[in-house]
C-alpha cells in the first residue's frame, strides 16, 4: 500500500480540493480510515484511506436530553440510558 501526502491524497478523492489546515485537522483528529501518520512534519495517509467525519448524533442528543432536564420538561420519551448517563451513572427511576 503506497502512502501519500494529505494533498496528495485529497487530490486523487475530490475534484474540489480541501485546504490544507482542514486535512491537517481531520489527520491530527484521527478522521482517516485507517488513521494517517505524522512522519517528521508531515502527514501522510495511505492511498486506500476513507475520510470519516465524527458523528454528532450522540453529543446532540445529550444536549437536547439535559436542556429538557434544565427546563423540567417531560422526558419520558427520552431513552432510558441518556438519562442515566445525565445522572452520573445511576439508573434513572
Amino acid at each position: 500500500m503506497q502512502w501519500l501526502t494529505l494533498q496528495e491524497w485529497d487530490e486523487r478523492r475530490y475534484a474540489k480540493p480541501h485546504s490544507p489546515v482542514t486535512l491537517r485537522k481531520w489527520a491530527s483528529k484521527g478522521l482517516f480510515q485507517p488513521a494517517a501518520r505524522k512522519v517528521g512534519r508531515e502527514w501522510l495517509v495511505r492511498e486506500d484511506a476513507t475520510y470519516c467525519p465524527p458523528d454528532n448524533t450522540t453529543a446532540n442528543l445529550l444536549r437536547r436530553a439535559e436542556a429538557m432536564i434544565d427546563h423540567d420538561a417531560d422526558t419520558s420519551d427520552l431513552d432510558p440510558r441518556v438519562l442515566e448517563i445525565l445522572s452520573d451513572g445511576r439508573s434513572a427511576a
